[in-house]
């Protein structure tokens, strides 16, 4: 399933947006989970390009984001397109930097809302 999740990110980069469009709505909870999902998977990738994580690290990373997406409803290709539309939304025409600093802000919530 985290594979899934992670290509689904990766996807969002050369997706064009009516490609990938939800067939739910995702409403409180549930949409906080994605959001945190998605920043994790999305500093992931930017700290796997900058060689800044180890297998280890990310590996941990992927297991947190797929325990996210357990609290988001929907079968496994509406949370891939969703994890696609909330990526476009936190990262489009964002340096890598201004995305570790989303997640460096979102983190605190993340944790207290989740742990």
């Amino acid at each position: 399933m985290i594979r899934l999740l992670l290509a689904g990110f990766l996807a969002v980069l050369v997706l064009h947006p009516a490609q990938a469009r939800a067939d739910l709505v995702i409403k409180g909870e549930a949409a906080e989970a994605l959001k945190c999902a998605t920043v994790i998977l999305a500093s992931l990738v930017v700290l796997q390009r900058m060689d800044l994580v180890t297998p280890a690290e990310v590996s941990l990373g992927k297991a947190v984001a797929d325990l996210m997406m357990e609290r988001v409803p929907g079968t496994a290709r509406q949370k891939q397109q969703a994890i696609q539309i909330m990526g476009r939304r936190l990262i489009e025409n964002k340096t890598p930097e201004q995305i570790l600093t989303t997640f460096q802000q979102a983190l605190p919530r993340c944790e207290r809302q989740f742990s």
